[in-house]
């Protein structure tokens, strides 16, 4: 268990925080954008691809698999959000980075109390 505590301290949260940032970022961006009648509305699917691509990378350069069924939705569904009018306005990009990067932690927690376990 100390172990455990231990690696949990070590992780850079401070990576952490500034993913979540930038997705408060682009959401409330977004947001803005949406609220743009017809022009902003209509162009809010290309605005949206920027931070797909962004978080994209960024989790595959941190090693993430997306090939579980939870991962492989997570983003496409943030885009879908974030793509349609009106709907927009909720923090799409925000609670998928949250979901991402708890599932993570949740992982690694998990894992290193099976290995712990004799």
């Amino acid at each position: 268990m100390p172990e455990i505590k231990k690696q949990m301290e070590n992780e850079p949260k401070k990576n952490n925080d500034l993913i979540i940032g930038t997705a408060l970022f682009f959401d409330f961006a977004l947001g803005l954008i949406g609220l743009v009648p017809l022009i902003g509305q209509a162009s809010a699917w290309i605005f949206s691809i920027f931070p797909l691509m962004t978080f994209w990378l960024w989790f595959k350069i941190r090693g993430m698999n997306f090939m579980t069924p939870k991962r492989a939705l997570t983003l496409p569904g943030a885009y879908i959000i974030e793509a349609l009018p009106f709907i927009n306005i909720l923090p799409g990009w925000t609670a998928a980075v949250l979901i991402l990067i708890y599932s993570e932690r949740i992982k690694q927690v998990v894992g290193m109390k099976k290995k712990e376990t004799p």
